[in-house]
């Protein structure tokens, strides 16, 4: 560690930049208005509900910087400590509370920079110069050149950002294939139970009178539809009508007193999870526990009700629509309603129906201060119920693809484990690179 040179970030940049401290006409397309949001904080670019910024307006924000592939961008106020490096071809320009680093890459190895904001070391000189607002907490821009660091020689940082930057990469792999993997099952899924072409089964060409039909696609093939009055559509014939009821038990969730301390511990009791733990779990399908575990008590107290492996969990407040499915026996606190699925249904099909009905849940909404969906509104609302044939064909089609995901989920899972294992000891030269 005594070979660490300390220097300044100002001794390593070209220069610091901030954005505009305003926020421009909002705009369906164009180039990406980045915001605090659009940071996770792994140092990820998250793009889902990005704002844009009109092509006419771009040049007025960007007229004191443009932001470029290798910049690194960060917040400064209100939410502190998120890091990313700008891709290429990427066109944005900085949101409020954001600003920029232009690194100087002779003297500091961009990479290692950037891991190096997520070391212990870094984050007290962070901690140390937050100043307290009123409203939100900040870093001061103006002297965050003078912010301290320590750098071994530029091939060891090269070195440290290698492993790191592999493990990292191996990681996005892992997503970018379960994102795919993602869109081919409901891609088939709205094939089937959307537009209705699920394929013919040898039984039901038979049925229809033609056995050419057999694997051919319902309705395009002309297969035989009619009106149901109390989904106000046609539906393939053989089909009923139903609730989510219908395909599971719905079950809320609860929170044990907080002035308890005993009700809740972490990781060794029951899996407790909250909205909070789901928004933390984005790009993620399955959950294992969220932050904090109940205890037998903290059960006891809250009637908690435990549901089992594959239970759908779907947040109904605070926001409404987040949805993974458990991959351990769980509860969850009082922001969701969750589906244990019917043994006719099985998890693939509950998962898919409950995601593509989360639009017209939220039409259901209501409440004062934040809407929220009932239990009953979920007894409410009208779903078209396929044979269990075809739910169980879906299901064997798409069973694969699921563990697929899963065990990628794991998989991300322990390398993050390894990646927060190793960064600290390399940043601190407890671990060298050879």
């Amino acid at each position: 560690m005594s070979e660490w040179r300390r220097v300044t970030i100002g001794d390593v940049i070209e220069g610091l930049y901030d954005g505009p401290h305003a926020t421009p006409k909002p705009s369906l397309s164009g180039p990406i208005f980045l915001g605090i949001k659009n940071i996770t904080e792994d140092g990820k670019f998250d793009l889902s509900g990005i704002r844009h910024i009109s092509n006419e307006d771009f040049p007025r924000w960007t007229k004191r910087i443009l932001p470029s592939e290798g910049d690194i961008v960060f917040t400064y106020e209100a939410t502190l400590n998120r890091y990313a490096i700008i891709p290429k071809n990427m066109q944005c320009c900085l949101g409020r509370r954001m600003a920029l680093l232009r690194i100087d890459s002779n003297k500091v190895n961009r990479e290692f920079l950037f891991y190096y904001f997520f070391s212990e070391e870094w984050r007290k000189v962070i901690d140390q110069n937050i100043i307290v607002g009123a409203t939100v907490n900040r870093i001061p821009l103006s002297e965050f050149e003078s912010f301290p660091l320590r750098l071994p020689d530029i091939g060891i940082q090269e070195k440290i950002a290698s492993v790191l930057s592999a493990i990292d990469q191996k990681i996005d792999i892992n997503n970018q294939i379960n994102q795919e993997l993602e869109a081919m099952a409901k891609l088939i899924y709205d094939y089937w139970f959307v537009q209705f072409d699920f394929p013919i089964s040898k039984a039901l060409a038979a049925q229809l009178g033609n056995p050419a039909l057999e694997g051919k696609p319902y309705k395009t093939s002309g297969g035989p539809m009619t009106y149901n009055p109390q989904l106000k559509r046609e539906i393939p014939e053989g089909w009923g009508d139903g609730t989510f009821d219908t395909i599971g038990t719905i079950i809320g969730g609860s929170t044990p007193s907080k002035k308890e301390v005993d009700n809740f511990c972490k990781g060794n009791g029951m899996p407790w999870i909250t909205p909070n733990d789901l928004s933390h779990n984005t790009g993620n399908k399955f959950i294992t526990r969220g932050e904090y575990d109940v205890t037998e008590k903290g059960m006891k107290s809250a009637s908690l009700k435990v549901m089992p492996t594959g239970t759908v969990l779907l947040t109904s407040r605070a926001p409404i629509g987040y949805v993974a499915i458990a991959r351990e026996d769980v509860t969850t606190n009082q922001g969701f309603k969750s589906i244990v699925p019917d043994k006719d249904c099985s998890t693939e099909y509950v998962y898919f129906t409950v995601k593509s009905y989360i639009s017209v849940m939220i039409q259901y909404a209501s409440g004062s201060t934040f809407k929220e969906i009932s239990g009953s509104t979920l007894k409410m609302i009208k779903i078209a119920i396929p044979p269990t044939t075809l739910v169980e064909q879906f299901t064997k089609t798409v069973q694969s693809t699921f563990e697929k995901q899963n065990n990628l989920e794991l998989q991300s899972q322990k390398l993050t484990e390894l990646r927060d294992w190793l960064l600290p000891m390399l940043m601190n030269g407890q671990v060298t690179v050879g």
